[in-house]
C-alpha cells in the first residue's frame, strides 16, 4: 500500500521518459515518510492520447495516491506537495500537475499475494 496511479496526456511523451516520471512520484511517496517499506508502494503510470482542458489541448500530468483510510490531512498534503515537487524537478514542459490522496475503505479492501 498505496496504490500510485499517473495519468498523463501522451504528447509530454516526446519531452519525459516515463520510466523516469514514475520513478520521481515513487520517490516523493518514498520521501513523505508514511510508508515504512518502499517495497509496497505500487506505481504506474497511464496516458491518455486524446485530452480535452476546457477549450484547450494541454498537457497534464495527474497522480492519484489510494492508500488505506488513517492518515490525518497533513500527512496527505506532505505526501502530495512531494510528488508534484519531484515532478517539477523532472524539468519538462506540462501545462498542469496535480496530485491527490484517496482514502480506500479498510473494511471493503481486500488483497490476496501469490508469492513464487
Amino acid at each position: 500500500m498505496p496504490h500510485i496511479v499517473i495519468e498523463y496526456a501522451q504528447a509530454i511523451e516526446s519531452e519525459v521518459n516515463i520510466a523516469h516520471l514514475v520513478d520521481a512520484v515513487h520517490q516523493g511517496a518514498v520521501e513523505s515518510g508514511l510508508f515504512p517499506d518502499a517495497y509496497d508502494i505500487k506505481t504506474r503510470a497511464l496516458a491518455y492520447q486524446h485530452v480535452r482542458m476546457g477549450d484547450t489541448q494541454d498537457t497534464f500530468v495527474h497522480v492519484a495516491v489510494r492508500l488505506l483510510s488513517g492518515r490525518n490531512d497533513e500527512q496527505k498534503s506532505k505526501l502530495t506537495l512531494g510528488i508534484v515537487k519531484h515532478i517539477r524537478a523532472l524539468n519538462f514542459s506540462v501545462n498542469c500537475v496535480t496530485a491527490e490522496a484517496v482514502d480506500m475503505n479498510r473494511v471493503a479492501y481486500a488483497k490476496d499475494v501469490v508469492h513464487g
